[in-house]
C-alpha cells in the first residue's frame, strides 16, 4: 500500500491526519505534477499496455471528491457520515459563512 501525506505549509508541531482510501492512485488526487502516479494497478488498463499513459490521464480526476485545499485552510476538520465537517467554511468572496452549502453558492 502506497501511502500519500498533506502536511500544512506552516505546521511547526504534530498537527491532526485522517485516512482516506483510494482505488484509483494517488495522481488522481489532484492535478499536481509531483505527485508519483500509481502503476501497479491502473484502472482500466490491459495486459501489455502503457500504464503510465493511462495513470497520467487520470491525473486529478478525483480532485472533487477530495477537498484538499480546503482541509488544508481549516483550523479543525472532521467528517460525520462521510460528509466534512468544519468549524469554518469560506464563500468565495472570502467571507467566512456558516455551512458548507453556502460556501458553495
Amino acid at each position: 500500500m502506497k501511502t500519500f501525506l498533506y502536511l500544512p505549509k506552516g505546521a511547526k508541531g504534530p498537527v491532526p491526519a485522517f485516512l482516506g482510501l483510494n482505488f484509483r492512485g494517488n495522481q488522481c488526487l489532484e492535478k499536481d505534477p509531483w505527485i508519483t502516479p500509481e502503476l501497479g494497478y491502473v484502472v482500466g488498463s490491459r495486459k501489455g499496455e502503457d500504464r503510465r499513459a493511462k495513470a497520467e490521464a487520470m491525473r486529478g480526476s478525483a480532485a472533487g471528491r477530495w477537498p484538499v485545499e480546503m482541509i488544508l485552510e481549516q483550523d479543525e476538520v472532521t467528517f460525520k457520515d462521510g460528509e466534512l465537517v468544519s468549524t469554518k467554511y469560506w464563500n468565495s468572496k472570502g467571507e467566512e459563512v456558516e455551512t458548507l452549502e453556502e460556501a458553495e453558492k
